[in-house]
């Protein structure tokens, strides 16, 4: 993997210049661009969507579902680069047309935006994280085809609806990943949608690949199905689910939450027809000691399960300032920042890896 560029993190600040430099790629490059308002957040910031190139296979994107996970718009943005500046890039934009949602929880980045640096700084992020709770989550907020919403339910946020908007215009697609990223890792996390576990075997080599040359281990965990998430290999599960997601608060006695859930991105672009794979990535913000000495198959009580447990006295230790607390958290998990450069380079490594082996390049 050749030496990343520094990205740029996507708030109220930079959306408009990044959207700017998009056009002035695309244009240099003599790549069809199209660049449009697709609708407004709840707080009133505006959505953008992207079309980038006019090949006949269809590409959706979308990423900052989660507003504590910055790399997947500044990936979007950077995946953009790749696409006009690299000849490979240039390859599959002659034979796909990419349809981006680069930032699709502008207020819940700007709600973060005070631990945004690169490398992140873990007392900050402890101290400054904000994510929505379960139930208003951006991912899982897709109307479903046909469906009202579920009784007990708000309507689906505005957010949702306009990137729904957007992505039918460009339906059906062969492939649709939701660019994500992980607080805490022991490596790199790819998730691979169940209809396509057995045609990804040798897409997988190329991640695992992808993830050593970044001098990434791969995370590992299993959740036996929760959630949806099956795990397939060292490094891999399946995309969760809506109606696994229902389940899993109904088993905890809260059926108030699960019934706000809906489709997922993932689900949603499944719904508009065509048989597209779909993916997710999972990069450590920071990252953990465990995959040196972990077995295979993990045991549950795993390093990162640990880690999970410990979090919560973490946070109250940043917020009453208690810099000795969190040094120590630290170092019992080996704790360490992933520069932006490598998250980012990751996930736009797996989209680019992915549209190649569909393609047999």
């Amino acid at each position: 993997m050749s030496p990343p560029v520094p990205p740029a993190f996507v708030t109220d600040a930079t959306i408009a210049p990044l959207l700017a430099e998009v056009a002035e790629m695309a244009r240099a490059a003599g790549v069809a661009c199209g660049i449009e308002t697709i609708g407004r957040s709840r707080a009133g910031r505006p959505l953008c969507g992207i079309r980038l190139g006019c090949g006949p296979a269809h590409v959706s994107l979308t990423a900052g579902a989660h507003a504590d996970e910055p790399a997947g718009p500044m990936a979007a943005f950077q995946l953009v680069r790749r696409l006009c500046g690299e000849e490979r890039g240039r390859r599959l934009l002659a034979a796909h047309t990419f349809y981006i949602c680069p930032q699709v929880n502008p207020d819940g980045a700007q709600a973060n935006a005070p631990w945004f640096r690169d490398p992140a700084d873990l007392a900050e992020y402890l101290r400054g994280v904000v994510r929505e709770p379960p139930g208003d989550d951006i991912e899982f907020g897709y109307p479903a085809p046909g469906a009202d919403s579920p009784a007990g339910a708000p309507p689906p946020r505005p957010e949702n609806l306009a990137v729904a908007a957007f992505l039918r215009e460009g339906a059906p697609f062969v492939y649709h990943a939701s660019l994500h990223g992980m607080a805490f890792a022991e490596g790199a996390w790819f998730l691979i949608g169940a209809r396509h576990v057995e045609q990804t075997v040798a897409l997988r080599q190329r991640l695992v690949r992808l993830a050593q040359s970044a001098g990434l281990p791969l995370h590992d965990m299993d959740r036996h199905g929760e959630k949806g998430f099956t795990r397939i290999a060292p490094g891999f599960c399946t995309t969760p689910r809506c109606d696994a997601m229902k389940e899993y608060f109904l088993a905890q006695g809260d059926p108030a939450t699960a019934a706000q859930f809906r489709p997922n991105s993932m689900e949603f672009v499944q719904s508009l027809g065509g048989d597209p794979l779909v993916m997710v990535s999972e990069i450590p913000v920071f990252l953990m000691s465990g995959a040196e000495d972990r077995p295979d198959p993990p045991p549950p009580d795993t390093a990162y399960a640990r880690l999970r447990k410990a979090l919560p006295a973490a946070q109250a230790a940043a917020v009453r300032g208690d810099q000795e607390a969190i040094e120590s958290f630290a170092r019992a998990f080996g704790v360490r920042p992933v520069p932006f450069a490598v998250q980012t380079a990751l996930i736009t490594g797996m989209v680019m890896e992915a549209l190649d082996h569909a393609s047999g390049s």
